[in-house]
């Protein structure tokens, strides 16, 4: 049996939508209109991310051609409706700053503060590889991966903390508060429960480690009433939207398509400036930008 492409897969769902929307409706090939056709594309496409909702809609296009329907549809047109931000995944600084003052670890705090600091790496390697040894004494830098990174005082304090932190405070599901000893021979600064698997320990933590602790401090702020995700990639994102808004904000930069991906390209970041500039548009100024 062979393999369906990505592409038809895609073709069969959104097919199988609009036969079902148009039976709902009474419609047919002959008698659908432009607005019934824009009605199926916001109810059906919408998407938080723009490439993937242009997609979709060219796949769409493909059904009305074969169909000989007739259609207008321009993206642009579209756009506002059918790309929407999803506000749970990203953070300005003072939402970031709510965030900390709800846990209670230490070193949870820190590695969000961290990540929105941009210290991830591939395969988070650059967060779990640090050593309590690549702290200054006196907590104003982190040598990470060869460079020396500076400290604001949120930081210096966090570091601080996690490094004297010996018991690590979970709250379980049924809202009892358990208590862990950390091993404090670890010579990471982000130390596991200890564990038959980790060494006693001893071990650093590795990436699944790190996402299901991040899944783990979601669970725990949702519990606490906020609407959030916490994931690597929306704390990084969200803390290089804060550098762009500073910079933009000093400079009189106006963030449009074009001087984001400048601003990526310039300072090494391999990001889709199109997602990047409707994300950093929607979180500081609740609109999207289509300038480029």
């Amino acid at each position: 049996m062979t393999k369906m492409s990505d592409k038809q897969i895609k073709l069969n769902r959104i097919e199988n939508n609009f036969k079902n929307f148009m039976n709902k409706k009474g419609l047919n090939d002959n008698n659908i209109s432009e607005i019934d056709l824009r009605e199926f594309v916001i109810d059906n496409l919408s998407s938080i991310n723009r490439s993937a909702f242009y997609n979709q809609l060219k796949i769409f296009k493909s059904l009305l051609d074969n169909k000989h329907i007739p259609y207008k549809l321009e993206e642009k047109d579209l756009i506002e409706e059918c790309v929407y931000f999803d506000n749970s995944k990203y953070f300005k600084k003072t939402q970031i700053l709510d965030i900390l003052n709800l846990l209670i670890n230490a070193q949870d705090k820190l590695m969000i503060y961290l990540i929105f600091n941009g210290i991830l790496g591939k395969g988070y390697k650059e967060l779990i590889n640090i050593k309590v040894s690549d702290v200054a004494k006196d907590y104003t830098y982190i040598n990470v991966d060869g460079n020396r990174i500076l400290c604001d005082d949120i930081m210096k304090e966090l570091l601080k903390d996690t490094i004297e932190q010996e018991v690590y405070v979970q709250t379980t599901k049924s809202g009892n508060t358990m208590y862990y000893d950390l091993n404090m021979n670890n010579e990471f600064l982000f130390k596991p429960i200890i564990s038959r698997t980790n060494n006693n320990g001893l071990n650093a933590y590795n990436r699944n480690g790190i996402t299901r602790k991040l899944l783990k401090l979601t669970e725990e702020l949702q519990h606490e009433g906020l609407n959030v995700v916490i994931s690597a990639t929306g704390l990084f994102q969200s803390g290089i939207m804060h550098k762009l808004f500073v910079f933009s904000i000093l400079n009189n930069l106006e963030c449009t398509i074009n001087n984001v991906e400048n601003y990526l390209k310039i300072n090494g970041y391999r990001i889709n400036a199109n997602e990047f500039t409707l994300k950093y548009h929607q979180l500081y100024y609740g609109c999207n930008s289509t300038k480029s």
